[in-house]
């Protein structure tokens, strides 16, 4: 089995593939709260355990890829792969994505999340397309149907407009992202979670509209959105047409599999 982590900001995704190339059905997935401090065997322990939990014995990872935003965490992961696997685990970089052309200033400076989105994109649900991946920052990222990527929009995610709301107001509570009942609040807690929810979901749909507009006018576009919070907003969504929670975990797969197809078989 194929063991692929994708680092973010909130979230240590995790998720377990057959090795088979090609294949992308995920054996098992968890999420880790992501700790900036997390030591080689806290890292270790959290993945062991969560593998147990999902019936999965260690020896049975075979293989590990990840990608990383948190560069703190890179070294400690790649010992815990040789620790508690006794494997060397891949490093995903915009390297590893030659097939993928980059229009952006500095190509270096690009989150390999958005990378992998826009490559996860392309191969699984064709170009041009725009993500949109609800993490701790809000993306929204572009690729064109030459598969270049265009670049894109990065704005305070849901979570952190909650947090800096209620932080930065002296009576206005903690609470967490709900669908609304109604548009209207008839509470402070139900009109702050209205207020979050429609101002994302309204804004990001209005601004899909003109990227479709401005970039891709006249064109069939596949807009697709991930991460941990894109289920409150697809729904209700009049331009998002595919949900997919897991697609940089796919993406780390698939750049798996191509790097598979260049060893000498054994």
């Amino acid at each position: 089995m194929l063991l692929a982590i994708d680092i973010g900001n909130s979230n240590i995704e995790c998720g377990i593939f057959p090795v088979l190339p090609g294949n992308l059905s995920l054996s098992a997935s968890f999420r880790i709260a992501t700790n900036k401090s997390f030591t080689t065997d806290e890292l270790g322990v959290l993945i062991l355990n969560m593998l147990s939990c999902n019936n999965i014995k260690k020896d049975d990872i075979k293989n590990a890829i990840f990608a990383s935003v948190v560069p703190p965490l890179n070294h400690n992961i790649s010992k815990t792969a040789w620790k508690y696997f006794g494997r060397e685990i891949i490093q995903c970089t915009r390297h590893l994505l030659p097939d993928i052309k980059i229009d952006y200033d500095n190509p270096d400076s690009v989150g390999i999340d958005r990378l992998l989105g826009a490559r996860g994109a392309a191969v699984l649900y064709g170009l041009p397309a725009v993500i949109v991946d609800f993490g701790t920052a809000t993306t929204i990222d572009l690729i064109d149907k030459t598969n270049t990527y265009r670049g894109g929009l990065i704005m305070p995610g849901v979570a952190v407009s909650l947090e800096a709301l209620s932080a930065k107001t002296s009576m206005l509570p903690k609470i967490d992202l709900v669908s609304p009942r109604s548009l209207i609040g008839k509470s402070t807690r139900e009109s702050m979670q209205n207020g979050i929810y429609y101002l994302n979901s309204c804004g990001i749909d209005g601004i899909l509209a003109e990227i479709i507009s401005r970039e891709f006018s006249g064109q069939s576009v596949q807009v697709i959105a991930t991460g941990g919070l894109s289920k409150f907003f697809v729904r209700n969504s009049k331009i998002i047409s595919i949900a997919d929670d897991f697609l940089s975990l796919k993406s780390l797969k698939l750049v798996f599999d191509g790097l598979s197809e260049k060893m000498p078989s054994t």
